[in-house]
């Protein structure tokens, strides 16, 4: 049985109990999710219950700052969001009732609490509740009357004072259109504005691959907040109508489940980079970050674009998310599409410059990392402080003109100017580990992974550092790690087998390797294994016309010791230019074979450190 004071705090009806002090609302003993703004609304419906309390009422009680706009989106999504924690229907209600325009009523049944008195008799009910409530008000004249922080995010707070934000995610935003084939353009603007926000230095924000397992997800904002080790979260919806776009988006506390700031914008196509910079500008502003005066630059302006190049762009974006999947490469007519309908689109070029330079796995170098070069630097010279074009030049610096300074310095400057977005870390770390530079390899890699920890090929990335590093223990404890994100990744797999056979686990390196199907892959592991036979039949097997596989077929030579062999097709991977040449410093393949002079050789012809 409780105590008078803990009595005095819960409010029961019909199956349910409200703690009004702890916020928590429950149904038969389970806990129900209950954000802060919905709490907020049954305390004031309940405190006049079987009374109408009107929407202004509410509109001064809680949310006294907002417009008349964003106060009907935020009294709707209140509305809404309790009904769906209480059960309840606006049709049938059976403890909410709306009368249209004018306001609310609860129409449930408060039931009186059990707790019995040690001494003296309780008083009525409704006189406690009353009690409850006055304390309630209290505490939000007080507010009014001190205006600490804005009294938005005072009103029955759970918590004295906000803890601050250092780190968000933005959840896929929320299709309002009934056409599916604007996924697409849903799924862009969500990276956008995950870019956008990437850009501010004192923010951690999770890239865009760990969010989107989120989409249509029914966790908890909790839940995803810890999943993803942040402080807050951003949720919203948008709608695209004719020329018009309009973006609705919340901030909520991660840690408390509380709503801390609501906003609607809304924009001719045109103008949809301005939207951008003005949701992320207010985001910024809602969590108290400083912004360097660059960022503020970035925020303070964008260009108008045609609607059709955006739309290109998007799809541009789309595409390139999936790589390294066969459909990526659809992002190159894209892009270009977007850079001929708008040549001084800076953000499209910088796209077309990414999709070119992931493509040499998929089409020849010599091809493709040309035209990387060249938009990136389109790109730069239309925006000085393009990020994700400083990155795709670094990588062609490093895949394809062995140029170490030139990368270095392009690729430092694109973590500078956006240090949240994580194929840019992820680039970085790959640099320092080719070079052998360990520490900083494995620094780079492992914040990529806190950038966007769900992704495969962050967390692939970080197992290849460990294994450019020699780490052979911490190689395989990370593809594990890869492996329970995704245990169907043919490349995980491999990475397990291999990091198994480096460490001279045999039994276990070869029964993980019943999992590896590709004959170049499996080829690595028999041939460290010493199984020369079954190595030089599946390297027979992978050699398919068309495959992009010289580098790698000269690992497999090098492990069976076939040193003549190693070096002559490493001689032709690299007249070929094979983005792969860049292990060769750090490869543990090689190792048998570094002390050869032609070997040698090679290395200072690709400006590897002496």
């Amino acid at each position: 049985m409780g105590s008078r004071e803990e009595a005095d705090s819960i409010v029961r009806f019909q199956g349910f109990e409200l703690n009004l002090r702890s916020g928590e609302l429950r149904r038969n003993g389970t806990r129900i999710k209950l954000q802060d703004q919905p709490f907020k609304v049954l305390v004031a419906l309940l405190q006049r219950s079987g009374e109408v309390v009107t929407r202004e009422d509410l509109r001064h009680l809680i949310w006294p700052n907002e417009s008349a706009g964003d106060f009907d989106h935020a009294i709707n999504l209140a509305i809404g969001k309790l009904r769906n924690s209480l059960g309840d229907s606006a049709d049938v209600p059976h403890l909410i009732e709306t009368l249209p325009r004018h306001g609310y009523r609860f129409i449930g049944t408060i039931v009186p609490n059990e707790v019995k008195p040690e001494k003296k008799p309780s008083w009525p009910l409704r006189w406690k509740f009353l009690l409850i409530a006055a304390l309630l008000l209290a505490a939000v004249a007080a507010a009014f009357l001190v205006d600490v922080g804005g009294l938005s995010s005072k009103l029955f707070s759970r918590f004295a004072a906000q803890a601050p934000i250092r780190s968000l995610a933005v959840l896929p935003l929320n299709s309002l259109s009934s056409d599916q084939e604007q996924d697409y353009f849903t799924e862009g603007m969500t990276e956008a504005l995950i870019t956008e926000l990437g850009n501010i230095s004192a923010l951690r924000v999770i890239s865009h691959q760990s969010v989107m397992q989120y989409k249509g997800t029914k966790k908890t904002i909790p839940q995803i907040a810890r999943e993803l080790n942040v402080d807050a979260i951003v949720e919203g919806s948008i709608l695209r109508a004719g020329d018009q776009v309009r973006i609705t988006v919340q901030l909520i506390d991660g840690r408390t489940d509380r709503h801390l700031w609501a906003g609607t914008y809304q924009r001719e196509m045109r103008e949809i980079l301005s939207l951008q910079n003005d949701v992320a500008k207010a985001i910024a502003t809602q969590v108290k970050v400083k912004l360097t005066p660059l960022q503020e630059k970035q925020l303070a302006s964008a260009q108008s674009v045609n609607p059709e190049a955006h739309e290109a762009y998007l799809k541009g974006l789309y595409y390139v998310n999936r790589w390294p999947e066969s459909e990526s490469v659809h992002c190159i007519e894209s892009f270009k599409r977007a850079t001929e309908i708008e040549p001084t689109f800076a953000d499209a070029q910088a796209g077309l410059a990414t999709c070119y330079a992931v493509m040499p796995w998929t089409l020849p170098p010599k091809e493709v990392f040309p035209l990387a070069k060249a938009a990136a630097q389109e790109a730069i010279r239309l925006d000085a402080n393009q990020a994700e074009a400083y990155a795709a030049l670094g990588a062609v610096n490093m895949f394809y003109e062995w140029d170490w300074a030139s990368a270095e310095r392009n690729l430092l400057r694109a973590v500078e100017l956006n240090p949240n977005r994580s194929f840019s870390r992820a680039s970085y770390a790959i640099y320092f580990a080719f070079l052998g530079r360990t520490e900083e390899a494995i620094r780079e890699a492992k914040e990529s992974v806190l950038l966007d920890p769900a992704s495969i090929l962050m967390n692939r990335n970080l197992a290849f550092v460990y294994q450019l590093a020699h780490k052979y223990p911490e190689y395989a404890a990370q593809a594990r790690t890869t492996l329970e994100l995704a245990p169907n990744d043919g490349l995980a797999k491999w990475d397990l087998a291999w990091a198994l056979a480096l460490q001279g686990k045999r039994s276990q390196a070869a029964e993980q390797l019943k999992t590896v199907e590709w004959p170049m892959t499996r080829a690595v592991v028999l041939a460290t294994l010493g199984e020369k036979e079954q190595a030089s039949q599946s390297l027979k097997e992978a050699g398919t016309p068309g495959c992009l596989c010289t580098f790698a077929s000269a690992t497999v030579y090098s492990l069976l010791g076939e040193t003549d062999a190693a070096i002559r097709t490493l001689e032709k991977a690299y007249d070929e230019r094979d983005a792969e040449m860049v292990q060769l410093y750090a490869n543990p393949a090689f190792d048998s074979i570094r002390s050869d002079p032609r070997f040698q050789a090679l290395l200072h012809r690709m400006n590897f450190p002496d």
